[in-house]
């Protein structure tokens, strides 16, 4: 809601194992003084995430694309819940290698990223299939 009404936005992330705080909030405080100095891109919002490392034992911080890890579904098994329906679980397993140059790649070297984001996730490629069709995908 930030970004869209103008103001510089940055949310920030932590390694979940990651039992301190101090980190992530001298990082943060440290881009956010350099983005109110230098300004920010109206929409743009700001992502963070510091791996799981003290700040000493961290690597350089990356500015990175976002892209997650690809997960692959392995199987179902049916479950009873306690009230009684029956439910389906599916079982993920997570690919070996994050994209490179993304974000997680980097994450998972040890390294702080820092992604710009913004709000328009449309697929620009599908759109102009869909325009391709005859009746303009209606």
């Amino acid at each position: 809601a930030a970004a869209q009404s103008g103001v510089p936005a940055i949310a920030v992330s932590q390694d979940h194992r990651r039992s301190e705080y101090a980190t992530a909030a001298r990082i943060s405080t440290r881009f956010a003084a350099g983005l109110l100095e230098r300004g920010s891109r109206p929409g743009t919002f700001y992502s963070i995430n510091v791996p799981v490392d003290g700040e000493e034992g961290l690597g350089s911080t990356v500015v990175a694309p976002m892209a997650g890890m690809n997960f692959r579904i392995e199987g179902f098994r049916e479950e009873r819940l306690p009230d009684g329906k029956q439910t389906a679980r599916a079982y993920l397993r997570m690919e070996p290698l994050a994209p490179p140059g993304s974000d997680t790649e980097h994450f998972l070297a040890h390294r702080v990223t820092v992604t710009p984001l913004a709000f328009d996730w449309t697929d620009r490629e599908a759109l102009e299939e869909l325009s391709s069709w005859e009746g303009g995908g209606r």
